[in-house]
């Protein structure tokens, strides 16, 4: 955004160096090998996103005792299925979804992302679930506007044209 790609880059080529030092003992290790998979998805190494965050994953096992961080362990669930939603392994992505856990910080915004994918494989009716789940008076504080448009949508491919035009309307 301030144009100038080169200081990007050389900023990105320090931050891996910084973080090949840290080794896997370390209590920041999780933390930067989190910030590895960020620097590789930037780079569209995708592949290399992928391992970065699912060794987050393991790091952070509740089975590894106290030194387990359940929050970044969450942040790379997310990660990993929102790398797999971009290249449309759809149920990839929903696999990791899951993975995160009911009534965690992120568990909403799972529930929001895994309806997209659900749509994108024909799972119509857990993508309305999911939004139903997010649309309930228990949840009333939380604003997800796009999920009218994804709910519309769906109504209108199942040729629920009543129902896509009230969501429309609403």
């Amino acid at each position: 955004e301030a144009q100038q790609p080169e200081e990007a880059q050389k900023s990105f080529q320090e931050a891996k160096r910084l973080i090949l030092m840290i080794p896997r003992g370390d209590p920041f290790y999780a933390k930067v090998k989190y910030l590895e998979g960020t620097i590789f998805f930037k780079e569209e190494a995708f592949a290399q996103a992928l391992e970065s965050f699912k060794e987050v994953v393991r790091v952070n096992n509740p089975r590894n005792g106290s030194q387990a961080d359940p929050r970044l362990r969450e942040l790379a669930f997310m990660q990993l299925a929102r790398t797999h939603y971009g290249h449309k392994q759809n149920r990839y992505a929903i696999y990791y979804y899951d993975k995160v856990v009911r009534g965690s910080d992120q568990w909403l915004e799972a529930l929001f992302e895994a309806s997209w994918a659900h749509f994108r494989i024909g799972e119509y009716e857990r993508a309305l679930g999911n939004l139903i789940t997010l649309s309930s008076p228990f949840f009333k504080g939380e604003y997800f506007p796009e999920a009218l448009i994804l709910k519309a949508v769906i109504y209108y491919e199942n040729c629920r044209y009543r129902e896509a035009r009230a969501i429309l309307e609403e």
